[in-house]
């Protein structure tokens, strides 16, 4: 009947989704594959190894938002130079 849900409950599926789960949350993932791996559902390795590439592609994510934004700005700190106190 629930044939579906089963599929949530493989190895690779189990990863996927702390991998996505780190992009909006970091801290909820990693507690997640920790519960998994300590429930023996999900391999220890891969639980790690799923956290921690979804954090760093989130903060890679974040970090490149960050340089395509600043590209935009005139000053290199990211301000106008007008606002800085003269020497």
């Amino acid at each position: 009947m629930l044939a579906h849900i089963t599929l949530l409950d493989t190895q690779p599926a189990l990863a996927l989704s702390v991998f996505l789960l780190t992009l909006a949350y970091e801290d909820g993932a990693t507690l997640l594959a920790a519960t998994l791996a300590t429930a023996g559902k999900l391999d220890v390795r891969l639980g790690f190894a799923s956290a921690f590439l979804g954090i760093w592609a989130g903060d890679m994510g974040l970090y490149f938002a960050g340089t395509k934004v600043a590209e935009g700005s005139s000053s290199p700190h990211g301000c106008d130079d007008s606002s800085l106190p003269s020497r």
